[in-house]
């Protein structure tokens, strides 16, 4: 969808606001946190 995200990809949004999202969210292992962490880096 062209133009949805103009200042950033949608990455760039997720790995800005994924940690603090997933640290909120106790259903989330710390394994899979850092997995998806480490797919922002």
């Amino acid at each position: 969808m062209p133009g949805t995200e103009p200042s950033a990809s949608p990455q760039e949004t997720w790995c800005s606001t994924a940690p603090n999202f997933l640290q909120s969210q106790i259903v989330t292992t710390r394994k899979e946190t850092n997995l998806l962490i480490s797919s922002c880096k």
